[in-house]
Order: structure tokens, then sequence, then C-alpha cells
């Protein structure tokens, strides 16, 4: 997210004495006209406009102004966030210091406060584009893609040469699963703007997700031309390479963006579901314990750990994990499925029978479930329900008995 860019404030004529000078410069830095100086030379020379006491009230509202986004750039939202309020406070009509602040409320998560920065922003100054992306960006991060497309739309037509909204409205679209509807935002994106790498990027993930790996690896063969240090790209490409069953290149590409990003704990997931798709249970497990050292609160990465640790035979560890996951996502059908497959190894079988009833009555045709709730009705003496189910998933899924085999479930 970005916030409008630091407002000019009056020149000092040319024949001054030295302290005038002196302000001058600080003038200059508290401006940072097209991010020539530091975050922090801005934040001192706004900071000493400030003490000199010199400024009317509305240039002292753009001096905080600038100063906020001194300390948004470094990521002090607070501090930002403190500057952003001053500056309306003396002029409450500045459209642009209630964007910048919603911005920074964006940068600490909350999105509901920012929403009514936005919201006034727009009533002050509804023919700015950058407002209307703001505001569609916290509904995006909402999970409310409708509204945020408007937002979007919104934008175009008032900026329609902005590569990063058409960019952004492409997520949108994804997020929805309108995977061709995002790939036009990606492609206007990259049309105005060729060297974007996160355009690149997110064109993968969009092609990745209509299951064209292919497609999607020449995208982020791309991305990483653009940006060699984009550790996102690595691990998307790796997630396709998996994706084609070419789980050493995968990994090659996970340890490079856990090289470029050491606390990436998406990464570590990553690399971990691959050795875990390649057999070796351990190796996954060390990775997913990274992962939640890094995001102890996952669920997705507990679910993982407790199918590879039960995989391994660490059963009562697997079950720890796989009931926390459910702890933070109750009624998840594929932490259900780990956990029936758990208890199917202890030989729990109502249980097992218990949650692949769950999970089957989510997706009636997941051939996992079936073939484990088979097993679990064959363990309590069910043969008639058992042998259905299990015909039912290898109909689905001519392979699924040799590779819950591998993982130790035999009928």
């Amino acid at each position: 997210m970005r916030p409008v860019a630091c407002v000019v404030l009056g020149m000092v004529s040319a024949a001054v004495p030295v302290w005038a000078q002196d302000m001058s410069q600080q003038r200059a830095w508290c401006v940072n006209k097209d991010n020539a100086f530091r975050a922090d030379q801005s934040i001192g020379g706004c900071t000493a406009l400030i003490q000199a006491g010199r400024e009317t009230s509305q240039t002292l509202a753009i001096v905080y102004n600038n100063r906020g986004n001194g300390h948004a750039s470094k990521g002090e939202y607070d501090g930002a966030i403190d500057d952003y309020s001053q500056a309306v406070r003396l002029n409450p009509t500045y459209a642009e210091a209630f964007n910048n602040r919603g911005v920074a409320y964006d940068g600490k998560g909350q999105y509901d406060r920012a929403l009514q920065d936005y919201d006034q922003a727009v009533r002050l100054n509804p023919e700015v584009a950058v407002v209307y992306y703001s505001r569609g960006n916290a509904y995006r991060l909402l999970g409310q893609y409708d509204r945020a497309i408007r937002d979007y739309d919104q934008a175009i037509r008032l900026d329609p040469n902005d590569a990063v909204t058409f960019n952004n409205r492409g997520i949108a679209y994804r997020l929805k699963g309108q995977y061709d509807r995002a790939l036009q935002d990606y492609d206007q994106a990259i049309r105005l703007a060729p060297t974007y790498a996160l355009a690149f990027n997110n064109r993968g993930v969009a092609y990745e997700g209509k299951g064209q790996y292919d497609r999607a690896i020449r995208d982020y063969d791309q991305a990483i031309r653009l940006k060699p240090d984009d550790a996102e790209a690595f691990n998307n490409r790796g997630t396709a390479y998996r994706a084609k069953g070419q789980y050493d290149r995968a990994i090659e590409d996970y340890d490079e963006a856990i090289r470029l990003k050491p606390n990436y704990a998406a990464a570590f997931n990553s690399r971990g579901f691959t050795y875990d798709a390649k057999g070796q249970y351990g190796r996954a497990i060390q990775d997913y314990d990274e992962a939640l050292r890094l995001s102890p609160k996952d669920g997705g990465m507990l679910n993982n750990r407790c199918y590879a640790r039960a995989s391994a035979g660490s059963l009562a560890e697997a079950l720890a994990d796989c009931n926390e996951a459910l702890r933070l996502m109750p009624g998840h059908a594929e932490t259900l499925d780990s956990r029936g497959f758990t208890y199917l190894k202890m030989r729990q079988s109502p249980q097992a029978i218990a949650d692949y009833d769950a999970v089957l009555k989510v997706d009636p045709k997941q051939a996992a479930a079936l073939f484990g709730r088979g097993v679990a009705r064959l363990q309590v003496g069910d043969a008639s329900g058992g042998n259905a189910d299990i015909a039912a998933a290898m109909a689905l899924d001519g392979t699924i008995g040799e590779r819950l085999a591998r993982r130790g479930v035999v009928r």
C-alpha cells in the first residue's frame, strides 16, 4: 500500500540569511521529493520545521503529513498515525492525510479503522484515484472482494494508466476464483509496466490456479529475472514444479526462497509438504517444526505436520497437532481427514469413522476419506460397508490404495 506522495511546501527565496538557508535544507528533506533522501533525514527535516514554529496551520499540517510518510516508510505505523492525526486536526479537510492514515492503519492490520479514514478521504475529494485504490486494498484484505473490485474500478476510471491498480484488481478476481478475469488485469498491468515483476508473479499464480503449470513457471521465471531476490517468486515456482511432480526441482526453489528470506514460514511449509510427498517424513517434520516456530498459530501447518507425523508413526504427537489445528479451524475438512487417518493408524476405528463421515458430508467424492473409512469399517467387522467404501474410492482414484499403503494403511 502506498501513501500519497509528500506535498511540496513553499520555497525560500534566493537571498536569505544562514538560518533560513538551513531551514531551506530542512524543508527539502521534509518534502523528500522523489524519495531522494533517507526516511530518517525526511523525519528530521520535518521535526526541525515543527520545532522552528514558523509554519502556518495549513503548512504545518503538510509538515506533519510528510513526517508521517517518513515514519510509515520505516514501518513505524504508530508514529505515522500520530502525525497524520495532527495533520487532520490542523486541517480537517486534508483528504491526503486521511488517506495516508488509512494506509498506516492497514499496515497495522486494522482494516476497519482504515476504512473510516478512506471513506472520509473520498467524501473530501471524490476525484482522486489513490483513495479508491487504498480503500479497495482494505476491502480485499477483509475478504470483501466485490467491494474491493468496485473501488478498483473507480480508481481505474480516474487513472487508467496505473499498473498497480490493475494488478491488485487481478488479485481480487483471483481470490474469487475468477482466474480468466484476473489474467486480463495482470496482462494489462504488464502492458502498462513491462518490468513489473509482481504482476508476472501474480499472473503465474493465476495460471497455476487454472492448472497451467508450465505457463505459470514461465511467468515465475520472468518475475525472477526482473527481481532475482524475490523469495515469493521462488516459493511459487517451487509449488508449480511440485504440482508437476518435479519434487527435487521444487526443493531447489524452496531452498533459494529460504536463503533469501530465512524467516519465510510459507517456504518451510511448502518444502515440508514436498518432502512429505517424497515419503521423507522426518525431513518434512523438521520443516514443519520451523514453519510453526515462525507461525505458531497456523492451523494449516499444524494439519500438515499432523499428517506427516501420523505417516511416520508418531501417532500421539500427530493427534495433538490435529486437535490443535481443529481448535483453530473448527470443522476443517482436510484436518478431519488427517485426524481420521491418525485414528485409523491408532486402530481407534469408531473415532476414525466419525471423522471420515464429517469429511464425506463436505465432499462425498474424497477418495482418501472413502478408502480410510472403508478400512476402519473392516476393522470393526463391517465387511459390506468397508468393501463398498474401498471400491468407491478406487473408482475415483485408482492409486489411492497404493499411496495410503506407503503411509502404513493396509486393508
